[in-house]
């Protein structure tokens, strides 16, 4: 079962998530050996491969997204965002996706 996660972001920030991963029971999936990507519509995406993903409690299922405000384009929008996860297995899912709304922040 894929989640709903709707998420409102500004687009002057770094967007960090902190996400953990659970089954359809609410149990933890276990993230060893797992690959994970989270991708937008507006092709902004983060991987365990490209160091945007950090996987901080594998067993838990607990990980980390960060997007530098330097990879984001600085333009308000409604986008669409999901997380994948291919587990040590090979077995690909999608665990959550929504709507992400991004704000215009208030400058500095």
């Amino acid at each position: 079962m894929t989640t709903i996660a709707n998420l409102t972001l500004f687009d002057n920030e770094d967007w960090v998530l902190s996400v953990t991963f659970t089954d359809e029971v609410g149990a933890a999936v276990n993230l060893t050996g797992a690959a994970i990507v989270w991708t937008t519509s507006s092709g902004v995406s983060g991987s365990v491969a490209d160091s945007r993903i950090t996987i901080v409690d594998a067993v838990n299922g607990k990980a980390k997204i960060f997007i530098d405000k330097t990879v984001h384009a600085a333009v308000p929008a409604r986008l669409t965002h999901e997380a994948k996860v291919t587990n040590a297995a090979g077995e690909e899912r999608v665990f959550f996706r929504g709507s992400l709304d991004v704000l215009k922040g208030i400058a500095a």
